[in-house]
């Protein structure tokens, strides 16, 4: 079955980017709104699994948005698209119930693994913002940073758990729990397992 998938940013060159994009990697891209106010009735209509939506696009906040799709219960996963790097905004995005935060400079490379991220229940945030994230002055919500299932991955592999002993104790599928893994270290912003779990605990994540 495919990955349903609507897009919506104020930029046409941009929908026809992502578009074409994804269409290359087999993900049915539903529709493609250049208005935010327009993308809920597609959303209620078409209930894609993930929308990627523009930040920056007139029309109703991305928070107004997440309350309006919690209050419908469309269980469609909200991608963040934006091309501000401030700390304070993912997290307030976060908050509101976005699944993942990604910087357009970065869209057309992360753009996908974001989207199987938040499919495999993960939280998906842009490399460069989870780093600022988690080295920023203030209170971090670790729901914002990752979810309970990453903590509980990211828990188990630094008491030494292989990739196949979690998805048995955990009763998911092997690849689930790779996908996660690679979610986790696309956050803390780093490439190895064994970098994984040392950030991990510098940040009192585990």
């Amino acid at each position: 079955m495919s990955i349903r998938v609507a897009l919506a940013d104020d930029h046409e060159i941009v929908l026809e980017g992502l578009s074409t994009m994804l269409a290359a990697k087999e993900v049915d891209v539903v529709a493609a709104t250049q208005h935010r106010d327009e993308l809920l009735e597609i959303l209620r209509r078409e209930r894609p699994d993930v929308a990627v939506v523009d930040l920056a696009m007139p029309g109703v906040s991305i928070p107004q948005l997440l309350a309006m799709l919690d209050a419908e219960q469309i269980p469609t996963a909200l991608l963040v698209l934006t091309g501000t790097d401030e700390p304070e905004v993912a997290r307030e995005i976060l908050a509101a119930g976005a699944r993942g935060y990604l910087l357009k400079d970065h869209a057309f490379d992360t753009l996908f693994a974001a989207i199987q991220a938040v499919l495999s229940g993960a939280t998906y945030v842009d490399p460069q913002v989870a780093g600022q994230l988690l080295t920023g002055t203030g209170t971090v919500p670790q729901a914002a940073i990752l979810t309970p299932r990453q903590l509980e991955i990211l828990r188990l592999v630094a008491a030494g758990h292989t990739s196949k002993n979690i998805a048995g104790r955990l009763g998911i599928h092997i690849k689930t729990v790779d996908n996660h893994r690679h979610a986790i270290r696309q956050t803390l912003g780093v490439q190895s397992t064994a970098e994984m779990v040392r950030v991990a605990k510098e940040k009192q994540l585990i």
